[in-house]
This record gives C-alpha cells, sequence and structure tokens, in this order.
C-alpha cells in the first residue's frame, strides 16, 4: 500500500520540478539544480549531495543551493512539530 503512494508522490514531485523549470529562469545551471532538489525531495539530503555529484555542480552553487533549502526545510519541521496541537486537527 505504501510503495502506490510513494510512486504517485514522486511522480508529482517530478512533474512539479519539470513545471517549475519551465516557468522560471533558473540560470545557467537550472537543470541541475532543479535535479538536485527533485532528488532531495524525493530522498532526503543524501540524494542532494549525490545528485550534485553526479551532475558536477560546483562548490560555490552546491553551498548556494543547499543554503536556499534550509529556511523551507526549517518552516516544514515547525510545521510538522505545530500540527499535533492544532484542535481541529
Amino acid at each position: 500500500m505504501v510503495l502506490p503512494i510513494f510512486l504517485l508522490g514522486s511522480l508529482g514531485i517530478c512533474l512539479a520540478a519539470v513545471a517549475g523549470y519551465l516557468l522560471f529562469d533558473l540560470g545557467d545551471s537550472g537543470r541541475q539544480i532543479a535535479g538536485i532538489y527533485t532528488g532531495a525531495w524525493i530522498g532526503g539530503v543524501a540524494n542532494f549531495v549525490a545528485i550534485s555529484q553526479a551532475v558536477e555542480l560546483d562548490a560555490q552553487q552546491f553551498s548556494i543551493a543547499l543554503s536556499a533549502s534550509s529556511p523551507v526545510s526549517v518552516l516544514g519541521l515547525l510545521a510538522l512539530v505545530t500540527i499535533p496541537s492544532v484542535g481541529l486537527i
């Protein structure tokens, strides 16, 4: 039961990454960054590092991409911690 849901979520992430790449100008390394974030959203930070090495992202771009994802990750974790205290949920 979990695998079909995971595959559906992964497909949604891939489609959203392609749509985001087509809608927004991410510069010269846009394809690399879109692929790195797609892998990270599906498999976590280990995939982020592995894919960044596979697409040969330089150290400065890697640092910028990793730093850009940190605030979003913190907000997501705060939301997950807060959800149990919401009375409606």
